[in-house]
């Protein structure tokens, strides 16, 4: 008798975790890409400034 009660909650947990992983999709998922995009814009930006030439200075001599 005690078998049947927990399968019954262990379907009912296991349907819970379920949902609540589907909701913190929902929730979370437009703001972690949002997150990502920022990433992405900021290691170019990096990647852009690193890769750059160095600057050249000329100095000019008085003969």
């Amino acid at each position: 008798m005690m078998t049947g009660n927990w399968t019954c909650w262990i379907w009912t947990v296991v349907g819970a975790g379920f949902l609540g992983w589907g909701i913190k999709g929902m929730v979370l998922g437009p703001v972690m890409d949002e997150k990502r995009r920022e990433v992405a814009r900021l290691m170019s930006k990096v990647t852009m400034l690193t890769n750059q030439p160095p600057e050249v200075r000329t100095v000019e001599k008085a003969c």
